[in-house]
């Protein structure tokens, strides 16, 4: 965190999310407030990665253009799946688009798993890279 404010910021999200985590559990009984709660999650979930990758991207772009585009990439992914997060949560309450929604989200699933695992990767090659300059 004391390489670039981003970090603290990434971290100030992760907290935030966990508030807002806990009140959905607390609020699950009302729907509308659930689902806000959801897709505000899902937003601070986004800007956490948002912000490591293209911190971390930016630290590492004078040492490894490769990874430093990685950050890019993930981040852009990461984006990608969680609007088709929120779109199909939304869709989720219309008849008949509830099982395009579900499809689609199935799908998306996977997506996100290979993002996070990509996610994953990025983190252990930059903190390798960092240490040792």
């Amino acid at each position: 965190s004391k390489a670039t404010s981003g970090y603290q910021t990434a971290l100030m999200l992760v907290l935030a999310n966990i508030v807002v985590s806990f009140l959905r559990m607390i609020l699950g009984w009302v729907p509308i407030l659930s689902g806000l709660l959801y897709i505000a999650s899902i937003a601070i979930s986004f800007m956490v990665v948002y912000f490591v990758c293209s911190n971390t991207g930016e630290l590492l772009s004078n040492i490894d253009r490769n990874v430093s585009m990685q950050a890019s990439f993930i981040w852009k992914l990461y984006f990608v799946c969680s609007l088709v997060m929120i779109v199909t949560s939304i869709l989720k309450v219309i008849p008949l688009l509830n099982i395009v929604a579900g499809v689609v989200n199935g799908i998306n699933s996977v997506v996100y798993l290979v993002a996070s695992i990509l996610y994953v990767i990025f983190l252990w090659k930059s903190q390798k890279i960092l240490q040792h300059n």
